[in-house]
């Protein structure tokens, strides 16, 4: 860590705290250390977005987000009543207390667990070894790719105002904020795996104590948030019943033999075979040679687990979804702060505003997370009724209203010849139980909407949509309906039975916690009709806040079942585990002493090798920043991931899922790299390349003849000089010619 991080850091922490003190509801002081990382992190981002945008990209305007949102905090405290520190005083006050009474002694280990192990799990996502970069992550390896370019264009190539770096020329419609948060540490002297990393692990901690919080505040119950914070983080499908098929193999037996209605036929032969079974269960969960988060079936495994979409979450979303994890942390914020002053006497502008700060900043976070919070807060504002909703919805429409007119203005809503448009209507979502409904990508108008309501409720009776649902979240959706129906059957007339049983079922949890939780099933409901991007799996990212509603509702019911008598407690117990059985067995295959399977989970994988950090230096110091580079489309090109340029067209993958329709560019882009071999001054190639600005084309001899048989690899040598060579690639500035 360079001197300037660590006064970048100092500066943020302070100045995050200064926001968390001018907060005056009662908060405990793990709720306001959670504020104090979300609301520092992106406060001082926004405030240096400001001024980057202003007076440039330096460590000076870097330096000066925090700081200037220190005094922002100073002067609230000032105006909220009371020193930045009072606030604090009167949080540390209780820890005596709840220390005495073993609840802050739960939630300092679950801090420290949490610290620890997001460290470690952080440290592997991008790491230097033997002169490469690397990364234990496949996800991670994936995605932050496009992160490392966001992030190196603002750092090296003062990209502001941000425009696209995968597709120059062209404004940044992605959600940057994070990536320009990198941005600011890089340009303070960060190494680009530290600066992806270390934001997210803060992040993922403030998440752990911001659902910890949440729960409490519902079910007076810190263990039901740490059931919580376990099925966020490693929730997920049935597919870890593939381990009892893997390890019964391995014991020698066959499909048939292993098959659970063996039971039925040959009860002792089937108990036999368990039993060698079990003592195989350890070596296949330390070197397992598929993923059980996927599972597909197979010969030796014909259980009916085709179409598995919730991987495990900590995989899926947590380590490479960035602007998630910060929209996520955001939103969890805005609900503890209303949580916090429901019910407080007075009027408490302060929360409200911070909350609609951090949702105004979310559609340059991630406008998935703006869209959940869209769905929920109305309810939410109904059942806790406060003047103070006017002061979040002005604040929050203000912050909001010109990068949403943005989004809408675009036009990068995907084209129809690419199938990319969006929001599109998919009834059943990926369930596949509306059949074609995936195929005809219907565009939400008024002669499609009745379509999809209608598509919408005949899933609803279709079993493969439940079973579908079963198979992915096992009991999540199933408890989260019926305890939906149970809080509706408690109005019924009192001489019906079923009101009684309502009742019971109900009473399993808090009204509060009832409240709270099942407006996340709206969510469920429209993502389960509505997508609202180019691939329809990304609506996963909405899924997940009806999953973590999911996840407190089970939390509360799981305690009171603990504290209801063993069989109770018991059965508690088994329903936790079918739920985070699969995310534990596969995250335990990234221990640091299972065997490595190079061919299923392969570790580490190289993200950028020497060469390619050779090349990124050489272009870094002999091109001008913000130079547009045509290149072959490579994720991990270090020209764009390391050394900060823009190209012309980046990854095509990535485009269609932003909702750009590339196609023309990327014939232009092959007549670009073909050249004019036989001409003497120009043609078609350099007049594109003119049109697109490009100042450099990185050509790579091993692939160039394959992928453009109509070019020459002697008409580049000869026509252009060369600044960067690196082995078979080679970087030809192309503004001038020899």
């Amino acid at each position: 860590m360079t001197a300037l991080t660590a006064l970048y850091w100092l500066l943020t922490a302070l100045a995050g705290g200064l926001v968390a003190g001018a907060l005056r509801p009662p908060l405990r002081v793990e709720e306001r250390v959670a504020l104090a990382v979300v609301t520092g992190v992106l406060g001082s981002a926004l405030c240096a977005l400001g001024l980057a945008t202003i007076a440039g990209m330096r460590g000076a305007t870097v330096l000066a987000g925090p700081a200037l949102l220190a005094v922002i905090g100073l002067l609230a405290s000032v105006i909220t009543g009371g020193g930045p520190l009072e606030s604090w005083r009167d949080s540390l006050h209780e820890v005596p207390a709840r220390w005495h009474s073993r609840e802050l002694i739960v939630v300092g280990g679950v801090s420290v667990a949490a610290v620890i192990g997001f460290a470690v799990l952080f440290s592997h996502t991008l790491f230097a070894q033997d002169g490469n970069i690397v990364s234990n992550f496949a996800t991670v390896w994936a995605d932050w790719s496009m992160h490392a370019t966001t992030a190196s264009n603002f750092a090296v190539g003062n990209n502001l105002p941000p425009t696209n770096p995968i597709f120059s020329g062209t404004p940044l419609m992605y959600p940057f904020l994070p990536d320009f948060q990198s941005g600011m540490l890089l340009t303070l002297g960060s190494g680009i795996g530290a600066s992806l990393a270390v934001p997210s692990a803060l992040m993922c901690v403030a998440i752990v104590l911001l659902v910890m919080s949440v729960a409490r505040r519902l079910t007076g119950s810190v263990t039901a948030g740490v059931v919580a914070v376990g099925i966020c983080m490693l929730g997920g499908s049935l597919g870890a019943e593939g381990v009892y098929w893997d390890a019964c193999k391995a014991g020698g037996a066959t499909a048939t033999q292993c098959a659970p209605s063996r039971f039925v036929s040959d009860p002792i032969g089937a108990v036999q075979t368990v039993v060698h079974t079990v003592g195989s269960v350890p070596g296949v969960i330390a070197s397992q040679t598929r993923p059980y988060d996927a599972l597909q079936p197979t010969d030796s495994h014909p259980a009916p687990l085709s179409n598995i979409q919730w991987n495990t979450p900590m995989l899926a979303w947590w380590l490479p979804q960035r602007p998630f994890l910060f929209g996520f942390a955001a939103v969890l914020a805005v609900f503890l702060l209303v949580l916090a002053v429901r019910g407080e006497p007075g009027r408490r502008w302060s929360a409200f505003v911070v909350a609609g700060l951090l949702a105004g900043v979310l559609p340059l976070v991630h406008v998935h997370s703006f869209i959940a919070l869209l769905l929920v807060l109305p309810v939410f504002a109904l059942i806790w009724r406060r003047r103070e909703w006017l002061a979040f919805a002005a604040v929050a429409l203000a912050l909001a209203t010109p990068r949403l007119v943005q989004l809408a203005t675009s036009g990068d809503h995907g084209a129809d010849a690419l199938g990319n448009t969006f929001p599109w209507l998919e009834p059943g979502w990926l369930s596949q139980s509306i059949s074609g409904a995936a195929q005809q990508h219907r565009t939400v108008n008024a002669e499609s909407v009745l379509w999809g309501i209608g598509g919408g409720l005949r899933s609803l009776i279709t079993p493969q949509w439940w079973g579908f649902w079963l198979v992915n979240c096992g009991i999540v959706m199933p408890v989260m309906v019926i305890v939906g129906l149970a809080a509706a059957g408690r109005a019924l007339p009192e001489r019906l039975h079923l009101r009684g049983v309502s009742q019971r079922v109900a009473g399993m949890v808090s009204s509060d916690l009832l409240r709270f939780c099942l407006p996340f099933l709206v969510i469920f409901a429209l993502a389960n009709v509505v997508v609202f991007q180019s691939w329809d799996w990304d609506n996963t990212k909405l899924f997940a806040y009806w999953y973590f509603g999911g996840a407190l509702l089970i939390g509360g019911i799981v305690v009171h079942l603990w504290r209801s008598g063993w069989w109770r407690a018991t059965l508690g117990t088994l329903a936790l585990l079918s739920v985070i059985m699969t995310g534990t067995v596969v995250m335990l295959r990234y221990l640091p002493w299972t065997p490595s399977q190079q061919d299923i989970f392969p570790q580490p994988i190289t993200w950028a090798g020497a060469d390619d950090l050779a090349l990124a230096a050489q272009v870094e110091s002999r091109t001008p920043a913000g130079s547009v580079v045509l290149t072959d489309g490579r994720h991990t090109d270090p020209l764009l991931t390391i050394a900060g340029r823009r190209t012309v067209l980046g990854y095509t993958g990535w485009l269609w899922s932003y909702g750009i329709d590339y196609r023309t560019r990327q014939q232009d882009v092959a007549i670009m790299f073909e050249g004019c071999p036989g001409t003497v001054q120009s043609c078609d190639a350099t007049t594109l390349m003119k049109a697109y600005h490009v100042s450099y084309v990185e050509i790579n001899a091993n692939d160039y003849v394959r992928l453009f048989p109509n070019g020459s690899l002697q008409w580049w040598a000869s026509t252009f000089p060369e600044v960067a060579r690196v082995g078979a690639v080679a970087v030809y500035d192309v503004r001038t010619q020899r």
